[in-house]
Order: C-alpha cells, then structure tokens, then sequence
C-alpha cells in the first residue's frame, strides 16, 4: 500500500498515450456495441477500451453468463465472448475512435483471433480504424468449440512467439500491448521472453481472468446442476494480478510498461497496482455490477484522499 495515495485525476502516459486518468474499462461485455463506446467515452474513465473483437461474429453462451458470489468474494463469467464480428467493427470501429477521440481519450481496441492469421487480420483492422493501441487477448479462458476447449495462448510460450513473430514480420504500424493470464512463476518468465523478444509489444495487460472455475453454491450452483467451467475474476484474483505485475516489473524492460487489471473497484485498489509497478488499470467486474459510476467513485475517493 502507498503511504500516500496518487493523484487519480491526472493524466498519464502509458506507452506514449495519453490517457485523461490512469483507469479504464477493460474488455467485457459492456464495450461492444457503438451506444457502449459512447457511454465510456462520456464517463470518467481514462481511456476507452472496446472488444473483444473476433474475426467471425460470436453469439454469446447460452444460459447465464455471470455469476456474483453471494457476499461479492469473487465474480465467473463465461459469456463466450458475444461481438459483431470484421463486418461489423470494419463498419464501426472507426465511428467508435471518433467517439473516444472527442472526448478526448483514447481508445484501445482488444482482438481475439484463433490462429496467427486472424490476430494478424485484427491487427490490420485495429490499425486502419484509426485507434490508438491494439490489445491481443492471449489469456481468454474457457472458449468452446464442438465440445472441445481452445488453447489459451499465454499458457504457451511457444504459441506466444509464433503469433507475435508472424505479426511482427508484417510491420504493424500501431501501438501494441498482449494481455496475459495469470500466469505462474515459470510460464510468466518464459511468456515474459518471447514478448520482449517480438519487439512489437509496448504494454502488457496482467491479468485476464483465471481460468476453469467451476460454479458453486456460492455463486448460485445447486445441487445436480451441470458443471459449468468460467472465468474466475473480481475481488479474490486481485493479490494474484498485483503480484504477477511486481514480477513483470522486475523482468520487463523499460520500454514495455504494465496495464494492472483484476479486482479493482476503489482508489486503494488502484494505488496498490500503481505501487507494483503498474502505469494504468483496467476495470471490469465493478462495471458490470455498480455501472460506470465506479469511474467516479475511485476519482472522489482520490480527491478525499488528497484532500487530508
């Protein structure tokens, strides 16, 4: 914890961006359409970010997609990423930077491909769209498809550097950051590697959800129902998001800088990511259970706290 809380209502530059507040929505299911993107821009949040963005249009999973546990120790999500797809964001994704751009933020845009030529395709569109950085989802967990679970790419360093070398080898023009899961010791040193070794990357995301969390009493499970895997996040993944991000900061250069992301919901969450080497955070969980509000309630918190 920070013996003195941050300014929060200052802007910062992450990766050479500037960004209105070191705070900002990350992907979720609140930032796909052209009305969600308004909405962000128009709130307190820092920056914009909008996805994910797959290739092929995704329905969302069918039957509830998100769990809140009973006393909010934690959230699951498994909504199976639901967006419009190239058609829809090729058409759209360029009205959704000018939405950003006017009021003054920028705008991130997250893309999920399921093969290097489609990250590469993603990366393209990102990049012709006008937006300011392109964030490739390597840590979604729990994708299905006919019966079977995709591979999470971050748990492989060697699909790491096969995704970003391919991209690297096509010269991308625009700023781009990977966000990682929650990754232990041995795989985040060797993902770690291959992402400075790409030369490509300006800023990681850490963490993505934990993968394979199964629902339970808890979170409204009842006897006899069928196992549902999802994405652990909220509250209990925080400790394990900070503490992969003070193992970031100790392995990355100076040139890749560290987007903290799981169980943020108040001013003292966003310090202790800022402490272990963060530059910005990224919200989700809190949006989808108290709104947008969350952006002002971390800004009143920080002033109060300036204030003393």
């Amino acid at each position: 914890m920070l013996e003195m809380s941050m300014d929060l209502s200052k802007p910062v530059k992450l990766s050479g961006i500037s960004l209105a507040a070191p705070f900002m929505n990350g992907a979720y299911i609140g930032s796909k359409s052209v009305d969600d993107i308004e909405k962000l821009a128009k709130s307190a949040s820092g920056a914009v970010v909008v996805g994910s963005i797959s290739v092929k249009p995704r329905k969302a999973n069918p039957g509830q997609g998100y769990w809140i546990h009973k006393e909010r120790f934690y959230s699951l999500n498994s909504y199976g990423m639901p967006n419009g797809g190239l058609a829809y964001f090729k058409k759209n994704l360029p009205l959704m930077v000018k939405l950003a751009h006017t009021q003054n933020k920028p705008l991130i845009a997250n893309v999920i491909g399921f093969s290097k030529e489609e990250f590469l395709t993603l990366v393209g569109l990102v990049q012709e769209s006008g937006a300011d950085m392109v964030e490739l989802n390597f840590g979604c967990p729990n994708v299905w498809d006919a019966g079977k679970q995709k591979q999470i790419v971050s748990y492989s360093p060697s699909l790491v550097k096969e995704i970003l070398g391919y991209i690297a080898s096509n010269k991308p023009k625009i700023k781009i950051s990977v966000k990682i899961s929650p990754l232990p010791p041995d795989i985040l040193r060797d993902v770690s590697k291959e992402i400075v070794a790409s030369g490509i990357v300006q800023a990681i995301t850490a963490t993505n959800s934990y993968p394979n969390a199964s629902i339970t009493t808890g979170t409204g499970g009842v006897k006899g129902q069928r196992i549902t895997l999802a994405g652990l996040a909220g509250r209990s993944l925080k400790p394990i998001s900070v503490g992969v991000v003070r193992q970031l900061k100790e392995m990355l250069p100076k040139r890749i800088e560290i987007i903290g992301c799981g169980g943020i919901s108040s001013t003292n969450d966003v310090n202790d990511y800022l402490e272990a080497g963060a530059k910005a955070v990224q919200i989700a969980t809190a949006l989808v259970d108290d709104g947008l509000s969350v952006f002002d309630k971390i800004l009143f918190q920080s002033s109060k706290s300036q204030a003393q």
